[in-house]
């Protein structure tokens, strides 16, 4: 190929012009950080539930007491119960199989009643009855192990 073939075929490119920039504090980039700057922190909040691990804060009066109890029950399972009592209110934090579970003290003719959404902790004495209301199933009974 000659020299003056080479020539035909070049192209021209169109002159470079310069870049138009914005004033530093109105340039796009920054626009976005003026926006999003105030939602980071709702942002880090609404995700940290789902880091952190469950975290229950109660005040407890002076005359509150905890007692833990394992249950052997007649389906074989071992149940974990701590009793919570604190003035006038009574808690019962029941880990069954997929984790931990808050029940609530509730009026009863005898014992004491716990309700966890459809789940029913009643326990007299030594003695749970352990009661899912969604369930056609048979109510578990559980002791409580010296």
């Amino acid at each position: 190929m000659s020299h003056g073939a080479a020539l035909c075929v070049k192209r021209t490119l169109p002159a470079a012009r310069p870049r138009a920039t914005l004033p530093a504090n109105n340039r796009p980039e920054d626009a976005m950080t003026r926006h999003a700057a105030p939602i980071l922190p709702l942002l880090l909040a609404l995700a940290a539930p789902a880091l952190a691990q469950p975290m229950l804060s109660l005040p407890l009066a002076p005359d509150a007491t905890m007692t833990s109890v394992t249950h052997d029950c007649d389906d074989g399972r071992q149940v974990a119960a701590t009793y919570v009592t604190s003035g006038d209110d009574a808690l019962a934090l029941v880990t069954l199989e997929d984790g931990p579970r808050i029940f609530v003290n509730v009026i009863a003719a005898s014992g004491a009643r716990y309700v966890s959404g459809a789940l029913e902790w009643w326990t007299k004495g030594d003695q749970v009855t352990f009661i899912d209301a969604m369930s056609d199933a048979d109510p578990v009974t559980c002791t409580a192990r010296p």
